[in-house]
């Protein structure tokens, strides 16, 4: 499925929203209504403006649908390809490369993959995706940003 326009549009407020200093957005939206490809893309465009060194997805939930679709975003890839080519006339082989040196700056840590985590993060964006942060002591995500 392609990044739909109000999925580009979204992305391009939250760069903004950093770019004016703010260090924390919330993305709160309907299941199903393109999310993922929104902080997907966010991630990468930041990536690939050198705002970041790279990036994490986390999810705090041991659904392993979910946790399966986010370690491997597939489609996200070869639509952010196509979005490299139709919004900045990339040729085939130059977004590919682009596409590249951003994927490997791409991590995903689901469930008690946080709990193992033990990589000092610089300069990294968080995205935090069905977090429930908050809702009682102790849990994982409280304690990997601890």
């Amino acid at each position: 499925m392609p990044l739909y326009q109000n999925q580009i549009d979204t992305a391009r407020s939250i760069i903004n929203s950093y770019r004016n200093g703010k260090s924390h957005v919330l993305l709160y939206a309907q299941m199903q209504s393109g999310k993922t490809g929104v902080f997907m893309l966010v991630a990468a465009e930041m990536k690939r403006m050198n705002y970041i060194n790279n990036f994490v997805v986390i999810c705090s939930s041991g659904d392993k649908e979910l946790s399966n679709q986010l370690k491997n975003p597939d489609s996200f890839w070869r639509d952010y390809r196509k979005y490299l080519r139709d919004n900045f006339d990339f040729g085939p082989e130059e977004s590919e490369t682009l596409c590249e040196e951003v994927k490997k700056d791409f991590t995903c840590m689901c469930g008690i993959d946080i709990k193992k985590n033990e990589k000092n993060y610089k300069n990294t964006l968080f995205i935090i995706d069905e977090s429930h942060y908050g809702q009682s002591t102790g849990q994982i995500l409280d304690g990997f940003f601890k």
